[in-house]
């Protein structure tokens, strides 16, 4: 078998810790509502209402879960 050059090249990619804090970007309502769906966390129990699930999809909810 030819493995070609770069047989038991192990490759590594580092980045340097990033400094200082970011301030978040202002986002309107609907950006917000998919930054919550893309980065939340869905809950076990279903919410009583559609302002609920958003509240806790942005806070993370203490009841949040996945696949749960």
């Amino acid at each position: 078998m030819n493995y070609g050059a770069d047989v038991g090249t192990i490759s590594m990619v580092v980045f340097r810790e990033a400094h200082g804090v970011k301030k978040p970007l202002a986002l309107d309502d609907e950006a917000e509502d998919l930054a919550a769906l893309v980065g939340g966390r869905f809950p076990r129990k279903p919410p009583e209402n559609l302002a609920a699930l958003k509240f806790q999809l942005r806070s993370g909810g203490a009841n949040a879960g996945r696949g749960a």
